[in-house]
């Protein structure tokens, strides 16, 4: 913008800007169904708090569940928060 003197400067450089963005979020969509795979399963996003659990015993359950569905690296559940009472997996 600053580069620019006029707004007829302006519109090229804005237009190759937009497609520069699209071809970027292009690129991360092809990268995403590169590591995750291309299954129609994902489903949304989701997270649930856990009251009473201790966080080792998350962990162990996790790595249970893990092994016994054999989830790839990138399918499986973690835990994002650690309070006193709960945990967010």
């Amino acid at each position: 913008v600053s580069c620019s003197r006029s707004l007829s400067e302006l519109l090229p450089i804005a237009v190759q800007t937009v497609l520069i963005a699209f071809r970027l979020g292009l690129c991360a969509l092809e990268m995403r169904d590169r590591v995750d795979g291309c299954s129609d399963d994902r489903g949304d996003p989701w997270s649930t708090i856990v009251w009473g659990l201790d966080p080792q015993q998350a962990r162990d359950q996790i790595e249970v569940f893990c092994q016994t569905t054999n989830a790839p690296q990138t399918r499986r559940p973690w835990i994002s928060c650690i309070s006193k009472n709960a945990i967010t997996l």
